[in-house]
C-alpha cells in the first residue's frame, strides 16, 4: 500500500474521532446546561455578519448581552454552544429578529463559571458531527483492513 494511501487511513480516522470526540463533548455541555441557573440579561448589540471567504457567502447573527450574577457583572457573545452559520441572510435575520437591541432575554451561565453563558442551551447539527465522524472512522477501519 502506498504512503499516501496509508496516510488518508489514518488521516480519515483522526478526523473522524475527532468529529466523535466534538459531538460527545457538545452533548455532555448541553446536558450539564440543563441544570445551570439563568438570570435575566439585556442585548446591547445585534447584528448580521457577511463572510465571503471559500466557495460562497455564509451569515451569521452576532449578538452581545449584559448580565448579572450576585452583583457582578459579564457581557456575553455566544448565543448558543456552537456558532451557527447560514447559507441565506433571511435565516441569520430570523435569529437576529429574536434577539433586538435592548430586548430582555434569559441567560444561562454555568455556576461554576458565571461568565460563560448563553442564550439558548443547545448545540445543532450534533447528529451531523456524529455521521460524519462514524463515516470516517468506517473508511478508515475498511482502507486498514484492505492493507
Amino acid at each position: 500500500m502506498s504512503f499516501e494511501s496509508t496516510a488518508a487511513i489514518i488521516a480519515s480516522g483522526l478526523i473522524g474521532s475527532v468529529f466523535i470526540g466534538r459531538t460527545l463533548y457538545l452533548h455532555a455541555k448541553v446536558q450539564a446546561s440543563r441544570d445551570w441557573p439563568h438570570v435575566i440579561g439585556k442585548i446591547t448589540s445585534a447584528n448580521l455578519t457577511e463572510d465571503s471567504r471559500g466557495e460562497g457567502t455564509s451569515y451569521e447573527a452576532k449578538v452581545q448581552y449584559e448580565y448579572a450574577v450576585n452583583g457582578v457583572h459579564f457581557t456575553g457573545d455566544r448565543i448558543g454552544f456552537t456558532p451557527q452559520s447560514y447559507v441565506r441572510s433571511n435565516r441569520a435575520r430570523q435569529v437576529l429578529d429574536m434577539y433586538r437591541v435592548n430586548a430582555a432575554v434569559t441567560v444561562y451561565f454555568d455556576p461554576a463559571k458565571p461568565g460563560q453563558a448563553v442564550l439558548e442551551r443547545e448545540a445543532p447539527n450534533m447528529i451531523l458531527g456524529l455521521t460524519a465522524g462514524i463515516i470516517l472512522l468506517a473508511i478508515a477501519v475498511a482502507g486498514y483492513l484492505n492493507l
